[in-house]
């Protein structure tokens, strides 16, 4: 499942949207799109990632990194990536 999926079902659960159509309507999608992105075959631009972010109650940051995530093939370079999310995360704890 992609991130993009994740994070339509998060909102979904947070706002408490019972189906994909509504969910795409809240999005402001067409249904064809959010089934191309349950399929892996689309994903949620950037803009659209921040505003169903804010809808699940994520953070739209951390939303953003976690899409670009799964575009990386290098292992390496994901870790990086990783490691730059927990240190945002151990930050924010903190704060």
């Amino acid at each position: 499942m992609t991130y993009s999926a994740i994070l339509i079902d998060a909102m979904k659960e947070r706002q408490g949207i019972p189906s994909d159509n509504q969910a795409a309507q809240r999005i402001g999608i067409p249904r064809g799109h959010l089934s191309n992105i349950r399929a892996g075959r689309r994903h949620l631009t950037p803009n659209q990632i921040v505003t169903v972010a804010e809808l699940a109650e994520i953070d739209p940051g951390i939303a953003l990194l976690r899409r670009y995530q799964e575009t990386i093939e290098d292992l390496e370079t994901r870790h990086h990536l990783e490691k730059i999310e927990e240190e945002i995360q151990e930050v924010r704890a903190v704060s």
